[in-house]
């Protein structure tokens, strides 16, 4: 299907522009606050109950919504 829609653009002269669809999702700005557990190799003596909150989204299933 791409080499069909690639031959009709160069058969009529046209230019194709490409943006990266994928690489969109991968990091956003949060609307709203999400926090998350400290990781069990991370965690530091005295900080036991402590949480992270992100301030930024990776990978996150709220990435499309953003």
């Amino acid at each position: 299907m791409l080499r069909t829609l690639l031959s009709i653009f160069a058969h009529e002269n046209l230019e194709l522009h490409q943006i990266g669809i994928v690489g969109a999702y991968l990091q956003g700005n949060l609307n709203e606050d999400i926090y998350m557990e400290v990781l069990e190799g991370i965690r530091e003596e005295g900080k036991e109950g402590w949480f992270w909150k992100l301030k930024v989204l990776y990978s996150l299933k709220q990435a499309g919504c953003q």
